[in-house]
């Protein structure tokens, strides 16, 4: 279980330091808000313009946000698991839910400069989002 523990460590740290920005800060710093700009998958594609969702990261928790209201919260962490399309040993972001029941989603979180991926696993038709930092 130790060797299992230390493999999961291993693989999120190399998963961070991987993607690391120019100025060495990691690409994975999610704290901030993010805007929605577009959605795939199961639901018919977000209409041009800006959708008003956005999610909000701080320390180790998240607050997703619908036209200004509270729609989900609790905490996140970077884990080894698995989406549909993607290996059971992927690097995914795993939200634990604190209104739902402790409710848990998986995500594989790309970030490329100001642009935040969260693929929920598109190949099976779940939802692929994407995020701009609000500044």
């Amino acid at each position: 279980m130790k060797f299992i523990s230390l493999f999961v460590t291993l693989l999120t740290v190399a998963f961070i330091t991987g993607s690391c920005t120019k100025n060495g800060e990691p690409a994975t710093s999610l704290s901030g808000t993010w805007q929605l700009t577009g959605r795939e998958g199961y639901r018919a594609p977000t209409p041009s313009g800006s959708p008003n969702e956005a999610v909000t990261f701080t320390g180790a928790e998240f607050y997703f946000y619908k036209d200004n209201r509270q729609t989900g919260y609790g905490t996140y962490a970077f884990v080894s698991g698995s989406t549909c399309g993607n290996p059971a040993s992927t690097p995914v972001l795993r939200f634990t839910y604190a209104d739902v029941s402790n409710t848990l989603a998986d995500a594989v979180a790309t970030v490329t400069g100001n642009t935040l991926v969260l693929d929920y696993g598109i190949a099976c038709d779940a939802p692929r989002e994407t995020y701009v930092r609000v500044p």
